[in-house]
């Protein structure tokens, strides 16, 4: 899985979590994924979009 798909994969995890209105930790029990790693890719994305909104003030 290329780093476009894990990022368009985690963006979709989180829409579904958001649009379920189940908590975090169930949304990642239904997903069969640990909540350790729904935060870090959480975090991850945060940054990437830091990351991309600087390139765009340039």
């Amino acid at each position: 899985m290329s780093k476009n798909d894990k990022i368009q994969y985690w963006q979709r995890i989180f829409q579904q979590q958001t649009e379920s209105e189940l908590t975090k930790a169930e949304c990642c029990k239904t997903s069969d994924l640990t909540l350790s790693t729904f935060y870090a890719w959480a975090k991850n994305l945060t940054r990437i979009r830091h990351q991309l909104s600087k390139k765009w003030c340039r």
